[in-house]
């Protein structure tokens, strides 16, 4: 599954994500549910708040899909009006390691996008790109940026 195909089909309509934004309200589920859809669009199949294996099973997977040849266990986190900056790039070093804890098996890819909006959670992302330029890739259109780190 390419990466880079991923985050494109993300910012898609990037003027939708800025007014869910805008609403100010759980805009990380909407998201999750616009994954969903375009990934349905594309024929793949995809599920969201799975449990993770034993004995983390109290532990949620924001969302799989797969293609047919791969999977991707998908941890997502959104900048918002609570969550931004500092804060929001702490729980996304909280959803690293969670991520790392989701077990591998062959064909599996674990990513964790994060979507963001303000000036210090760019630059934040742009650094995790430089410091990791093999993992982490960041596109940014239209305001939003989003940041795909492989774990």
């Amino acid at each position: 599954m390419d990466k880079w195909s991923f985050l494109a089909t993300v910012l898609e309509d990037d003027g939708r994500i800025s007014e869910a934004i805008a609403t100010g309200a759980a805009w990380e589920i909407w998201m999750q549910v616009e994954l969903m859809i375009a990934c349905r669009r594309l024929g793949w199949s995809v599920a969201r708040e799975l449990p993770y294996p034993a004995p983390l099973e109290r532990k949620r997977l924001d969302m799989m899909f797969s293609d047919g040849r791969e999977k991707v266990a998908l941890e997502l986190k959104v900048e918002s009006a609570q969550t931004s900056g500092d804060a929001l790039m702490a729980k996304v070093e909280d959803d690293r390691h969670k991520l790392a804890l989701y077990p591998q098996s062959p064909g599996l890819s674990r990513w964790l996008l994060v979507l963001g909006y303000s000036w210090p959670v760019r630059c934040a992302m742009e650094d995790l790109e430089r410091q990791q330029p093999e993992r982490v890739i960041l596109r940014i259109r239209g305001g939003i940026a989003a940041m795909l780190w492989e774990i």
